[in-house]
């Protein structure tokens, strides 16, 4: 009689010991799975982000060409409307010049 429970006790130690073993199994090839999505995501990740850069890069270069393009082109008629109201009083003075010499 004494047998018996023992028995019991070292197959259900057994029996407890593969459910152990099988839960761990499980937990590593799950974390395995885990481990390897992750570096997929990561990797994926990091190429969108590289492509996110380089458009943003491209697009950022773009706009300051034409901030730059636009602030020049501005510049460029200040100076000439400068320049033509500069010829108008020169061509001005110039008239009135001719005028008092015609006069006299």
């Amino acid at each position: 009689q004494k047998e018996a429970p023992q028995d019991w006790e070292a197959a259900f130690r057994q029996s407890e010991g593969r459910m152990v073993e099988g839960l761990q199994a499980g937990q590593e090839q799950a974390s395995a799975a885990v481990k390897q999505q992750l570096a997929s995501l990561s990797s994926e990740l990091a190429h969108r982000d590289a492509f996110l850069q380089h458009g943003l890069r491209s697009h950022t270069e773009g706009l300051v060409d034409q901030l730059i393009k636009a602030e020049l082109q501005a510049q460029l008629i200040s100076h000439a409307q400068a320049l033509d109201r500069s010829i108008r009083a020169r061509g001005d003075e110039l008239e009135k010049f001719i005028g008092s010499c015609l006069e006299d």
